[in-house]
């Protein structure tokens, strides 16, 4: 009874750590605000792994943002399944009307999605300002210095914007896009730094028109593409909530000459790629280190690599990619030595390669077909996984009392599983789980992994658990497994059905299989 007991924590340890749909139950509001000041939404979500991830739609005036983004969250009354994530928002004090926070969906840390869709949280706003609303009037566009000037990597390009406007300006968005609208660059921003008001010995924030200036500047890099970029958009907003707008028709924009954009001079030649790998034998695993000596003819010093590091059977299992410090050793010479790659126990023996390496300097890349390689030599010869999954009928979450789906991955395999992919689709559950993975080892050549996800009260439809596989340490990939239909009514499993045979297993007896494997 003791190495029963042992071994339902295990299983419960996995049960725990299991992926669970977070559930937005509901939202606290400011109620309603005069002359501005903070607005903060508190969102309350059911979820047994913290959820801070918000995707929303806010609506305040001309101004909306959305999208996806952190916030800060905490569990109410030291609870780990009850969280508040909290929105703020700094509303302006010349603004009336109503803000809304809609479409709202959370993400929890298991990569479990809300399944909700909740809109219209709407708080009323109120000022007493005497500004008359207004948006503000644009007077001038231009650029500084000569408009024909050809724009130069890392060299600022300065605008010069003039308006009026019956209280301050809040937000600027000025965006160039490149002829063939394969880029843009501009300014977008809150920074008040950037405006400045023409009025004398007046904070001009007393509801009356003031002229102001904006001053924007931006750059471009070397890897941005040499072409003409031409205005395709400006929002001015006040504090009113209102706009001027332009786009890429308007007479503004028109008026508007593009930016010739030209990157420097300078190249890249590549002469070899010498690569020494240490050691060139591995036995049982263990790490490789690689040092790159290139020969090279360049205006700037080198700073990126790429690489590919690929087993006997094809699979990529490592590579360089992005930044990388090298060291010149001579004129035209420099070396550089990567960071340690790990050859598994399990891995493959026989031949590794090294191919696809590339040397960067700047936004300049150059390839060379050099390629060198290593052998490993190890003892232990993997079996492929044979992936089976299986549903667990009678699963309640014991938190809330909500049906779920409880879904046993089992695997038959000598050497660890590190992955797992697999989707759940049905009636407002829409899970698609493709990454690292524990899974528990129940015997030598048996590991498993147990998740569930929480179902809507009284749920009711085809659950299909699809898709289904593993990738081993080894770097072998299991069978994709048959789709499992999983048939429920009011909470409750009617039927559950594979593609080739029954697989209904009460909880209980599940257990049991897998107490029988551990004790083997």
């Amino acid at each position: 009874m003791k190495g029963l007991s042992v071994f339902t924590l295990l299983l419960l340890s996995v049960y725990t750590s299991a992926q669970i749909t977070p559930v937005i139950t509901g939202v606290i509001s400011t109620t309603s605000l005069t002359n501005g000041g903070l607005l903060n939404y508190d969102i309350i979500v059911n979820s047994t792994s913290p959820a801070n991830f918000l995707y929303y739609t806010f609506t305040i005036g001309d101004f909306q943002s959305g999208g996806g983004g952190v916030f800060g969250y905490q569990a109410i009354n030291g609870t780990t399944n009850q969280w508040i994530i909290s929105f703020p928002f700094n509303v302006p004090k010349f603004f009336s009307g109503v803000a809304d926070l809609s479409d709202l969906k959370v993400l929890n840390e298991y990569g479990s999605f809300s399944t909700q869709n909740l809109t219209h949280f709407i708080v009323p706003i109120v000022s007493n300002q005497t500004a008359v609303p207004g948006p503000p009037q644009i007077l001038n566009f231009s650029r500084q210095g000569n408009p024909s000037t050809i724009a130069l990597a890392g060299i600022p390009i300065t605008y010069l914007l003039t308006f009026q406007s019956t209280s301050p300006p809040y937000y600027l968005s000025v965006v160039f896009t490149a002829v063939n609208g394969i880029k843009s660059m501009g300014y977008m921003g809150f920074q008040s730094d950037v405006f400045s008001c023409n009025t004398p010995n007046s904070t001009c924030d007393d509801g009356q028109l003031h002229s102001w200036n904006a001053t924007i500047s931006f750059s471009f890099t070397e890897s941005d593409r040499s072409g003409l970029y031409a205005l395709t958009s400006l929002q001015l907003m006040n504090e009113c909530m209102m706009s001027a707008v332009a786009n890429a028709s308007s007479s503004l924009a028109r008026n508007i000459s593009a930016i010739s954009f030209s990157t420097p001079p300078g190249s890249l030649v590549v002469t070899s790629i010498g690569v020494a790998v240490q050691p060139v034998l591995i036995r049982n695993g263990g790490w490789v280190n690689l040092t790159m000596y290139v020969s090279a003819q360049t205006s700037q010093p080198l700073n990126m690599l790429y690489f590919m590091v690929s087993s006997p059977n094809g699979r990529i299992v490592s590579g360089g990619g992005g930044s990388t410090q090298f060291t010149q050793t001579s004129p035209g010479r420099w070396t550089c030595t990567t960071p340690l790659i790990r050859i598994s126990p399990w891995a493959a023996s026989g031949t590794w390669n090294i191919t696809n390496i590339q040397v960067g300097s700047g936004a300049r890349i150059a390839s060379y077909s050099a390629r060198t390689s290593f052998q490993v030599n190890n003892a232990l010869q993997p079996m492929s996984p044979q992936l089976s999954v299986s549903v667990a009928s009678g699963s309640t979450n014991k938190r809330s009392s909500s049906p779920m789906l409880t879904i046993i991955y089992t695997v038959r395999c000598d050497s660890p599983i590190i992955w797992l992919s697999t989707k759940i689709n049905g009636p407002q559950v829409n899970v698609n789980y493709s990454e690292s993975t524990s899974f528990v080892s129940i015997s030598g050549k048996v590991f498993t992994h147990v998740m569930h996800v929480d179902l809507p009260e009284n749920a009711t439809g085809t659950y299909t658990i699809s898709d289904s596989y593993v990738d081993s340490e080894a770097l072998e990939f299991s069978n994709i497994y048959p789709d499992v239909s999983v048939e429920f009514s009011n909470g409750e499993i009617v039927q559950s059905v594979s593609s080739n045979s029954p697989i209904k297993v009460p909880l209980t007896i599940m257990l049991a299989i897998l107490l029988l494997l551990h004790c083997k």
